[in-house]
């Protein structure tokens, strides 16, 4: 898969799915979707972007701050796997509870 989704089947991909009736895409934040999409902004592109925060990123909120830079349509972020700051630890059950 990692030899398929070359910059350039990733930017056809993006236009078939316009030519095809779908305006939005729906990815996480990392950097190589960040510039697969500035990418078809520079081009002319139109597709709107829902983008998801990439958990390997160490801080969080500076992830979001550059998806934001890139005009999405929203930002979303899944639960947490580490302590955030301002956010309490999970607990997860034990495997005797």
């Amino acid at each position: 898969m990692v030899s398929y989704f070359t910059m350039p089947n990733v930017q056809k991909l993006f236009s078939d799915c316009w030519a095809k009736g779908i305006n939005t895409l729906q990815s996480r934040g990392d950097r190589f979707q960040m510039r697969a999409y500035l990418e078809h902004q520079l081009n002319g592109g139109q597709l709107k972007w829902i983008a998801q925060t990439a958990s390997e990123m160490a801080d969080i909120g500076a992830n979001i701050g550059e998806i934001a830079r890139y005009k999405p349509i929203a930002i979303y972020h899944t639960a947490p796997t580490r302590t955030m700051p301002g956010m309490p630890a999970r607990s997860r059950p034990s495997a005797t509870s």
